[in-house]
């Protein structure tokens, strides 16, 4: 949050961020079929109000950042490890880029980009102009597609690279790999790439890919920032 300014808070705050509790409360009219004692895993993406944060006894959280716990789940609490790291991998596949996911080869297609074109009416007010002239269902990625993921080793990334598995698409990693080979390799990353050695990545891809690499993720994004601000000719 230093290196950008984003999120720093005045003191004094309540931290915190993911949580699971017990429904206490839920606004009539926009409740989303909530029940009283419904088990939600909240997701903060509004690290300013401290009312959603975690490290407190009753915490708020907006019904589009809800996640309802199955009954089928035997530790609610265990949830609260999914998060920030997997929604941010989720929505950058599933919106940004139009995967759609697959549990396995009969299950229904679910493409969240479809979902939220089709009903914008669930996004939120501020996202909506980046998501409704989203990416062209025939610009997508499709199963057999490469896809690389810079930053590999990030939890983020670590989500992405198992659900862009789980799309269907190869998967091109590039960690250190001298401390995260043997994890990115257990996560079924299809190629592997030493963020310490660029000029032999360049080559790598030369020889992986017959034309351009159409997608990628940048999950600790100095990558992308840097060349962003970098002057062009």
């Amino acid at each position: 949050t230093s290196t950008y300014g984003f999120g720093i808070p005045q003191l004094p705050c309540v931290n915190g961020r993911e949580f699971v509790g017990r429904v206490v409360i839920s606004e009539n009219g926009h409740n989303g079929g909530w029940q009283l004692g419904d088990w939600v895993l909240g997701i903060s993406t509004d690290y300013r109000d401290f009312k959603k944060a975690a490290f407190q006894e009753f915490a708020i959280v907006c019904a589009h950042n809800a996640i309802r716990i199955p009954p089928t789940i035997g530790n609610p609490l265990a949830t609260a490890a999914v998060g920030v790291a997997y929604v941010t991998a989720a929505l950058s596949l599933g919106v940004c880029l139009g995967v759609g996911f697959n549990q396995h080869r009969n299950a229904d297609y679910h493409s969240l980009l479809q979902i939220a074109q089709e009903d914008p009416s669930i996004l939120p007010l501020d996202v909506e102009p980046e998501v409704i002239p989203g990416i062209g269902h025939d610009c997508s990625p499709r199963p057999g597609d490469w896809i690389m993921i810079y930053g590999a080793s990030s939890v983020t990334a670590q989500i992405a690279i198992q659900l862009s598995k789980l799309a269907g698409l190869k998967v091109i990693g590039v960690a250190n790999l001298d401390k995260h080979r043997e994890l990115l390799e257990s996560l079924g990353t299809d190629t592997l790439i030493n963020r310490n050695d660029l000029e032999a990545a360049s080559q790598e891809l030369d020889r992986l890919l017959p034309g351009n690499l159409r997608f990628a993720i940048d999950t600790p994004n100095t990558t992308c920032r840097d060349n962003y601000h970098r002057p062009r000719t």
